[in-house]
């Protein structure tokens, strides 16, 4: 059997090509139900010099990309703890090391990136244009927690919108009608999408919305968001927001209570990510759980399938939310 070929194989066991040969040079990226399936049939065409071979052991790679553009968003927090953990697991239970690589301010050595099978980008803080190098680059690509239009790439995002619109409509029905957004100065696809939802939830339950009930503030470090929260804390405050973070969202609970305001009795907070912080606040903050670590897990998921199948098309995987209720949410109608 010496003579016997992938394309055989494959048009035998009904997989494609690429699976056969995956197996065969024993790479990761193959369900294990998939690789019994090639070996048996290798064992029973006789082929036991291949089925050796294909057992020999070997490690496949995965390059993990942190494109820092902004150089405040994607820092370590326990969302991208959580988010790292997940993809380390993953790779971990397919087989495949994980480099990582950091790249700032847009510098990027292609060379570099190539001695590995795959690549997860995370494009948190990325644009568009940002992503041209990368979509250049001769490796599978998966692109996490970021949606661009027009990509031919598989992408793992977190659903932002919904998550903003039901935050918002909550709001909406524990009573209040002046709902603000404190946002983030720096403009990122996600908050983008959050800011849409929130607009969405005030028109679905209502509401009207207002510019002068937009607050900027800095999403560096609660601190920063603090202190550019206290800037502009007045009179005329709405009963409510909701928060493009969890860090903006505790950063302006801190500047509020330090000028004398009472949460949720004066005003209510709702902020995004669901981070552990929130559960031990005083008051315990609402906030949109984000599932990071399977969001992380997916995203291996998908890069994998894409290695063993490099001609199945292209899919966008939207990761629900859910929405945590707990002590920063006055109900007006009591």
């Amino acid at each position: 059997m010496s003579n016997l070929r992938a394309k055989d194989l494959a048009d035998q066991l009904q997989l494609s090509p690429s699976t056969i040969s995956l197996v065969l040079n024993n790479k990761p990226g193959i369900s294990p139900s998939t690789r019994k399936r090639v070996l048996d049939k290798l064992s029973e065409l006789g082929c036991g010099d291949l089925r050796a071979k294909s057992q020999a052991p070997k490690t496949g790679c995965i390059r993990l990309i942190l494109y820092k553009k902004y150089g405040n968003i994607v820092t370590d927090t326990p969302f991208f703890s959580s988010l790292f953990d997940g993809i380390t697991t993953q790779c971990q239970r397919h087989g495949y090391a994980l480099l990582t690589t950091q790249i700032e301010g847009g510098h990027i050595a292609a060379s570099s990136l190539l001695d590995c099978d795959g690549i997860i980008l995370l494009a948190t803080e990325m644009q568009r244009e940002d992503v041209i190098p990368f979509e250049e680059l001769p490796l599978p690509l998966v692109i996490l927690d970021s949606n661009f239009e027009g990509l031919r790439v598989d992408t793992v995002v977190i659903n932002n919108f919904q998550g903003a619109f039901d935050a918002t409509c909550h709001l909406a029905e524990m009573g209040h009608k002046e709902i603000g957004y404190l946002k983030s100065s720096v403009p990122i696809n996600n908050f983008q999408e959050r800011f849409q939802g929130y607009q969405k939830g005030l028109r679905h339950s209502g509401l009207s919305f207002s510019p002068d009930r937009v607050f900027t503030l800095d999403p560096t470090t609660l601190e920063d968001s603090c202190s550019s929260f206290q800037k502009s804390i007045n009179k005329q405050m709405p009963t409510a927001f909701f928060s493009d973070n969890d860090i903006i969202a505790t950063g302006a609970m801190k500047a509020l209570i330090s000028s004398g305001c009472r949460i949720p009795e004066d005003i209510s907070i709702v902020g995004f990510d669901n981070l552990p912080m929130c559960a031990i606040l005083q008051p315990s903050m609402t906030t949109v759980h984000v599932p990071k670590q399977q969001i992380g897990r997916l995203a291996v998921d998908r890069l994998v399938r894409r290695l063993e199948d490099p001609g199945e098309i292209y899919v966008r995987v939207e990761v629900g939310t859910t929405l945590i209720t707990r002590d920063s949410v006055c109900d007006l109608h009591r």
